[in-house]
């Protein structure tokens, strides 16, 4: 049965239902969930969606933002990671998970077809890692839900470093929206070239179905079909 999405969607299409395929590597099993448009050919642009450090790709909203992406004519793909999908707490080290998100995208993009542009959606600490991949994954869009950029100060603690040049290295690559909420502990990057903020008014870090659909309406428009 093919599902409706309801986030940015704005066709009324449908998508079929999302493939699951599991991921051989050196970390461990990882999981694609793939969402492509329903009734025809493999897409020419790709969205791949990260998670955060403390939760996984199965969690509102991006299985309804994949879904938005798809029935739009994009192919859209849920990552999760090897320590996610062994249930282990704990995220692995930064170079670990780029590494392995990176040895991970042949395989992804055989959901599309050969060529095919590559654009990502992260959470929080998902986002990092797109933006820090960015170049080596030639990435063509970048869209940032909730963009951890400064970790908050422990009381008596010295005032964390901020994760300014990540977001750079990955503006200096594509286009970079970031979603930030207005209450977001992580602060707010400041605006620089290739970066565009917008400021949800009321939400906090983790993004709400409101941020997803701007992210969705963002690709949409960065990247066309």
């Amino acid at each position: 049965m093919a599902a409706r999405a309801p986030v940015g969607s704005t066709r009324g299409a449908t998508v079929g239902v999302a493939r699951e395929q599991v991921l051989d590597t050196g970390r461990g099993p990882a999981r694609a969930t793939a969402y492509l448009p329903a009734g025809r050919t493999k897409p020419t642009v790709l969205v791949v969606a990260l998670h955060g450090a403390g939760t996984d790709t199965s969690r509102p909203p991006l299985p309804a933002l994949c879904a938005s992406l798809a029935a739009q004519g994009f192919g859209a793909v849920r990552f999760d990671q090897p320590y996610q999908v062994a249930g282990r707490k704990a995220p692995d080290a930064a170079h670990l998970l780029d590494r392995v998100l990176l040895d991970a995208l042949p395989e992804i993009r055989r959901f599309a077809v050969r060529g095919a542009r590559l654009a990502f959606v992260g959470r929080s600490s998902g986002a990092r890692v797109a933006c820090r991949i960015a170049a080596a994954a030639d990435a063509a869009a970048i869209a940032c839900l909730g963009f951890p950029y400064q970790p908050p100060t422990r009381k008596g603690g010295a005032v964390p470093a901020d994760r300014g040049e990540e977001l750079r290295a990955g503006a200096a690559v594509c286009p970079v929206l970031v979603v930030q909420g207005s209450r977001d502990p992580f602060g707010r990057p400041p605006v620089s070239d290739g970066v565009r903020i917008v400021v949800a008014d009321g939400a906090a870090h983790v993004p709400t179905d409101a941020m997803a659909a701007i992210a969705a309406e963002w690709l949409v428009e960065t990247l066309g079909c």
